[in-house]
């Protein structure tokens, strides 16, 4: 009898979890688990979805917090025909450890060390827990504690997958004692939701910057009613008596949960600014939101809110990084670079990259010769060609246009040499500039002593 992959995982798979202990409180197994709808196809005007991504097993060290995930095959098949699929689905998932099997033989590769394996049985849920926080230095097992706390449960909306690792990522980050971070998701990906959620695993666990036993003073800061009063009344509503309103010029010390307009709490020419009736280290966590917008500048008076509370860590969400001047390269994955458009006085504050545009290693590139290049006509010739004709319409764009497209640039030194030869060539621009406007001025009175009447 030939076994199926269902005969396959009923027999021999669970029972392999259930061994090593997946199936045993607090750790579960979520089977036949879909975490995509599919890619959306246009077929003439009618909408379709393609394939969703449906993972066999997720394996979670806590029902928040997935860990691993596993692949498997029918048992007449090898196991590594599923390894490629495993790998695939850890990396959208965010996870480090990767399984495949078909029932005899298990194959596991280990993102933290890059390492695959063939084992007999799968590892049990502590030793994943463990490679896990060695990988990661989360070595304080207060930190490690914290880091496995509840969400709020909300069984009509539970969060995405991508809301799961950005919730994950950002307390980490905050436990880490990151000092600033940056959540960047599109409209409609949830931003407020993933905040609540950070703020209520922070404040259930206890966490705050002084490590004492206390709820953490929370700043949820934004630059418009709606962003304040809509996300108070219901996404944190769970939260209760503890929210408060800073309104009114009244600085309200005996909440947990604060939200604020920039308006209200910066100062002007008539007074002060009242988050300065704040002790500079009174929040533990301030979460910006849309922080692309003024908070960023360096001659905003709302950028002064933040230096005020500097000591607490600063949490930006937005979905529109910043838009003119200096470009700025990142590394989200590899070498793969991305490309930000930012002013440089931003650098080092809340910027970040919109959507990849080249691959260059950052230190083949100046960046202000970057700068220079992206608004030539050529830089935009060669975009349009390489993207097929879509050139840098975002909303057209799919990114796997991208994964190939190389625009030859020269030596770096060549770079520098090149932009301190367009600086001169722009400084004798501008002399002879001022030539020309001086010689206008002169010649109405040439003109008149040229033509003059004689006396």
């Amino acid at each position: 009898m030939v076994l199926t992959e269902a005969d396959t995982c009923r027999t021999f798979v669970v029972p392999k979890l259930q061994a090593a202990g997946w199936d045993t409180p607090p750790h579960t197994i979520n089977e036949q688990r879909t975490f995509t709808d599919g890619r959306i196809f246009f077929v003439g005007r009618t909408a379709r979805r393609g394939r969703q991504k449906r993972a066999d097993y997720l394996l979670r060290y806590r029902p928040d917090f997935p860990i691993a995930v596993v692949e498997a095959k029918a048992r007449y098949k090898h196991a590594a025909e599923g390894l490629q699929q495993a790998k695939d689905y850890a990396e959208i998932l965010g996870l480090k450890f990767a399984y495949a099997t078909n029932g005899a033989e298990i194959i596991e590769f280990d993102y933290t060390t890059g390492v695959e394996c063939r084992l007999s049985t799968f590892p049990k849920p502590d030793e994943l827990w463990q490679r896990l926080r060695d990988a990661e230095n989360i070595g304080d097992a207060t930190i490690a504690r914290q880091l496995l706390q509840s969400c709020h449960p909300d069984r009509t909306k539970p969060l995405r997958y991508y809301q799961e690792i950005a919730l994950n990522r950002a307390v980490q980050a905050i436990l880490q004692g990151q000092q600033r971070s940056l959540l960047t998701l599109c409209t409609g990906a949830g931003k407020t939701a993933i905040a609540f959620q950070v703020c209520w695993k922070l404040w259930s666990a206890g966490w705050n910057t002084k490590q004492t036993a206390r709820k953490p003073k929370i700043l949820f800061l934004a630059d418009r009613n709606v962003l304040v009063d809509d996300p108070m009344a219901k996404d944190f509503r769970p939260f209760g008596d503890a929210r408060h309103k800073i309104a009114e010029g009244q600085a309200v010390k005996s909440r947990d949960i604060y939200f604020a307009l920039y308006q209200t709490m910066a100062g002007d020419e008539n007074r002060p600014g009242l988050y300065r009736e704040y002790p500079h280290d009174f929040f533990d966590l301030v979460i910006v939101d849309e922080c692309h917008r003024g908070s960023a500048r360096d001659d905003s008076n709302w950028r002064n809110i933040l230096e005020w509370f500097a000591p607490a860590i600063q949490l930006g969400m937005t979905a529109t990084p910043l838009c003119s001047g200096l470009l700025v390269v990142s590394q989200p994955k590899g070498w793969e670079g991305a490309v930000a458009v930012c002013d440089s006085s931003h650098e080092g504050w809340y910027a970040s990259p919109e959507y990849r545009t080249f691959r260059c290693k950052p230190e083949l590139l100046d960046n202000q010769y970057l700068a220079a290049l992206l608004p030539t006509p050529w830089f935009q010739r060669e975009l349009t060609r390489l993207t097929r004709g879509q050139g840098a319409r975002r909303e057209r764009l799919r990114p796997e246009m991208l994964l190939d497209m190389k625009i030859r640039m020269p030596a770096i030194e060549i770079q520098r040499v090149a932009l301190r030869s367009f600086g001169r060539l722009g400084d004798l621009r501008a002399e002879r500039s001022e030539v020309e406007e001086d010689i206008g001025a002169l010649l109405p009175a040439m003109l008149h002593g040229i033509f003059r009447e004689p006396v």
